[in-house]
């Protein structure tokens, strides 16, 4: 099946102003409403919830309304217990009821997606999260905090994923 021809679009105008995007200028923010959002949206995705859905139970939900168990990363920074996001390891409980999304059954496109090196899911009762800080090492490519890092002894300050991408 081929692509979308909205996915395709994107790609194609995100490669014309590839350059433009690795300035200093082009914000996260700014991707995330250039590329991101339309992205979801191609997908089939309820961006802007439409369906009125509770919020724990959007397809989308924007990262300033993460709020899960009273807990956010961004009291952990305010905490002074991680620096960044990617200093993160999070543990979260979600409940067996209204968190069917394929999403929360991917843990990697949920690390992307919240912007974590170590994301533990399980499921219980309650939806709950607890943010502590990474006890793995810091890649120095990609930054993320991971059990790998410092084990390639032909790199050893980088993951095995960015091991392989330097070897290509």
């Amino acid at each position: 099946m081929p692509a979308p021809a909205a996915i395709l679009d994107l790609v194609a105008r995100f490669g014309k102003h590839i350059d433009a995007c690795k300035t200093g200028s082009y914000h996260e923010k700014q991707l995330r409403t250039d590329c991101i959002a339309p992205l979801f949206e191609a997908l089939g995705w309820d961006r802007n919830n439409k369906q009125r859905y509770a919020e724990a139970c959007r397809d989308v939900i924007h990262e300033d309304q993460v709020k899960v168990g009273g807990t956010v990363k961004a009291k952990a920074r305010q905490e002074k217990r991680i620096g960044s996001n990617l200093e993160a390891t999070v543990a979260l409980t979600l409940p067996a009821e209204g968190f069917t999304h394929p999403v929360f059954s991917d843990p990697a496109t949920l690390h992307e997606f919240l912007i974590l090196s170590d994301l533990q899911i399980t499921r219980g009762t309650d939806l709950a999260a607890v943010v502590t800080e990474s006890s793995h090492h810091k890649c120095a490519r990609c930054w993320k905090h991971l059990p790998d890092v410092g084990t390639h002894a032909e790199h050893p300050t980088l993951c095995g994923r960015c091991v392989e991408a330097v070897q290509i």
